[in-house]
């Protein structure tokens, strides 16, 4: 998808490595026509894949920026714009002047003259969209006898880097911007094959090229889907369909040059990719289509170019155009969303990904959403811009210059943007990191790229992946609303009034959505938690610091104690009356006390029922009483009845610590107290045992009162200080 030249420094801190870029071969789009979505919406959209850790910045290019008579010298091709050029939004390469750029190099050709570097999907303020490219690859045969064009074979011609630059700047409709394409081609030549999609509020095209100025561009109906995986779709074509086809004077005869042609020449027909195309699938195809139409049937196996392919061609008669894929029903919004998730199309090598939504009816200024999605697709929120309404993006889209990733051996000290990986040092794969350049939480695409290669990998739990996309998830379902609230009001307002909401609404969510992919790579790689009430609002992990209860003092003896039974895993041992108060002076039932123990002990499953008549088996202490009685703790009043309402006395609860410590004998004596004579038989011994422990210290005035009715907050203190026995 992309010829690019590998940025020339790479800062490492431990060791220069040789590093490679993968081929860009991974983009994909789709195409959903309006008869065929749950919104009554078209649908058109692309993700640019090209390689990890490669940064992207996004802005709107302001109306002017070239004059109209400028000559625009950009990558490889020169153009004169015919009047001042149009407004656009635009996710570009970083060619920003920065660390390792410091002449602000261009990262598609490596010259530093002042021109657009590689521009995605956008859409201009007359309305028009483009999505440029998705690469397809020719048959060697093709490329023989109609080469794409190079330094070695042009001066000047089209290359990808600067299309949408020159569509979006010039061209007012779809229509214009598609002819303005085909003429370059057809006068200048390009330098790679690719399929590209321009649309407006009246229509959508589709323009596909395998040689170096041979083309083919088709309007794509209301009633089609249309997916491309880089395997090039435009099958069979009558190209006297003139309306809705464009093609090249000699796309026929370059094919029966190439010796490749499939079709039927003498009535203007031909098999476009067949006789242009590389044949093969890949997976992004199978998995895509099991997708789109609901199914798990599509496999390497069974899968075929016919299942993807668009013609105009049916029983010998031109039809709009069509594809065989069987779209499931109440597609919209959140399926094109959901597809930059599917496996093998969302992935790390996701640079961004921008999905059209275009409604005919009403103004053109509000026709068309583009959800911009920055890196991979899994572990990103897709962003909605009314984009002809747009004046500005948030900052942390606009940051670049930052330098790239190094992979070191051993981190630097106060790192905080890496992950653990394997590098190649002196020709060996050896363990290390991936280390982020310094500012990198400024950006967008370093923050989401550092979130999503760690959640990818080993370092990552399962729990932490799931938490991950879960925040994702209710993130995207925030920019649905938004959206759909920014819909309902838009129309009433006036211009200015609408540019200055939209761009201000979008950039909130912006800004939401990079700083919560900020907080989740800190939550799973550090355990930095972002507390909110006692509990982390994305992991929910518990603030073992935070005190819910109003009517326990930060200044109390027991605060601590309350709180570790309220924290205490994996079972709550105490949750309070309700979520304000604990009642700490409430008395404390045998049956809370024996709850209260059985959750400390992490509520294990009793292996018989007791038999207590007053106790019933729907009882929320039911377990509680039957372990207490099962671990010898309680013995009950009598054989069958436990008193569980009764009050819990401070000489009863110290006892049932002891017989849960297995009635262990003690060198203390219980004789100091006050009021030892008050301390019946049963209870001496676990008296004495509690005071050699530090569990019990009696009152100021020497006593234990053991006939005194415990209550809460003494019942779990004293818990609290058996727990720290063990």
């Amino acid at each position: 998808m992309k010829v690019k030249k590998l940025l020339a420094t790479v800062v490492s801190v431990v060791t220069a490595l040789l590093v490679t870029v993968s081929s860009a071969s991974a983009c994909t789009m789709l195409y959903v026509g309006s008869d065929l979505t749950s919104t009554g919406d078209t649908y058109m959209s692309r993700s640019e894949d090209y390689s990890n850790y490669y940064n992207k910045v996004a802005y709107v290019s302001e109306h002017g920026k070239h004059p109209a008579g400028e000559e625009y010298v950009g990558c490889t091709f020169k153009f004169t714009f015919t009047h001042d050029s149009y407004a656009y939004t635009a996710v570009s390469d970083d060619n920003l002047v920065g660390v390792g750029n410091e002449e602000g190099e261009c990262p598609n050709c490596g010259g530093t003259h002042q021109h657009t570097p590689m521009e995605e999907g956008g859409t201009n303020e007359m309305g028009v969209s483009v999505s440029a490219m998705d690469s397809v690859y020719s048959l060697g045969a093709v490329k023989s006898a109609d080469p794409f064009k190079n330094s070695r074979n042009s001066e000047n011609y089209m290359s990808e880097g600067d299309m949408n630059t020159i569509l979006l700047g010039e061209c007012a409709t779809a229509k214009e911007a598609v002819e303005l394409l085909c003429s370059i081609y057809d006068t200048y030549g390009v330098s790679e094959g690719s399929g590209v999609q321009i649309s407006d509020q009246k229509e959508t095209w589709y323009v596909e090229n395998y040689s170096g100025t041979q083309y083919i561009a088709v309007k794509l109906a209301a009633g089609t889907v249309a997916f491309n995986a880089n395997v090039g779709i435009i099958g069979l074509i009558d190209l006297d369909d003139t309306e809705n086809v464009i093609a090249s004077s000699k796309v026929i005869e370059i094919a029966q040059t190439a010796g490749t042609f499939v079709g039927d020449a003498e009535n203007n027909i031909i098999d476009y990719r067949a006789s242009y195309s590389s044949p093969g699938l890949n997976s992004r195809v199978w998995n895509g289509l099991n997708y789109l139409c609901g199914v798990d049937t599509y496999t390497q196996e069974n899968t075929t170019p016919d299942d993807i392919t668009i013609s105009n061609v049916k029983d010998g008669e031109i039809v709009p155009v069509y594809s065989n894929i069987q779209l499931k029903e109440g597609f919209g919004t959140k399926d094109m969303v959901d597809f930059y998730k599917v496996n093998t199309i969302g992935k790390s090598g996701n640079l961004e990904w921008h999905i059209f939504q275009i409604s005919a009816e009403g103004d053109y200024q509000t026709a068309t959403v583009e959800w911009q999605g920055i890196n991979h697709g899994g572990y990103s929120v897709a962003i909605p811009y009314y984009s002809v309404l747009t004046t500005d993006v948030y900052e942390g889209y606009k940051v670049g210059g930052l330098g790239n990733t190094s992979f070191v051996t051993e981190l630097p000290d106060g790192c905080t943007g890496y992950f653990a990986t394997t590098g190649r040092v002196s020709g060996q794969t050896v363990p290390g990191y991936r280390v982020y350049p310094a500012g990198w939480e400024q950006g967008v695409y370093w923050t989401n790229d550092v979130l999503s290669n760690y959640a990818d990998s080993s370092a990552c739990s399962a729990e932490d992946k799931a938490m991950i996309k879960a925040n994702i998830a209710v993130m995207q379902d925030k920019c649905y609303a938004v959206y759909e609230e920014m819909k309902a009001v838009i129309n009433d307002m006036d211009v200015n009034t609408a540019k200055a909401f939209c761009t201000e609404k979008s950039a909130a969510l912006a800004k939401e959505a990079h700083e919560l992919a900020l907080a989740l790579y800190k939550d799973a790689a550090f355990d930095v938690h972002a507390f909110e009430k006692g509990a982390c609002k994305y992991c929910g992990e518990k603030d073992v610091t935070y005190n819910p209860f109003v009517d326990v003092s930060n200044t109390s003896v027991y605060k601590n104690a309350i709180l570790w039974a309220y924290y205490k895993q994996p079972c709550q041992i105490v949750a309070g009356f309700d979520a304000e108060h604990f009642a700490p002076n409430a008395t404390c039932t045998r049956a809370q006390a024996v709850a209260f123990m059985w959750r400390a002990a992490g509520c294990p499953e009793p292996t018989t029922e007791c038999s207590f008549v007053d106790v019933s088996a729907d009882s929320v202490y039911f377990k509680a009483i039957c372990w207490a009685a099962e671990e010898g703790i309680v013995a009950g009043y009598d054989a069958t009845h436990f008193a569980p309402n009764d009050t819990v006395t401070r000489a009863q609860f110290v006892t049932f610590l002891w017989r849960e410590a297995g009635c262990p004998d003690s060198v203390a004596s219980y004789e100091d107290f006050a009021d030892a004579d008050a301390i019946a038989a049963p209870y001496q011994t676990a008296a004495a045992w509690a005071v050699e422990n530090g569990i019990v210290f009696g009152f100021e005035d020497g006593t234990f009162r053991p006939n005194v009715e415990c209550a809460r907050w003494a019942a779990v203190l004293l818990m609290a200080r058996f727990d720290a026995l063990a």
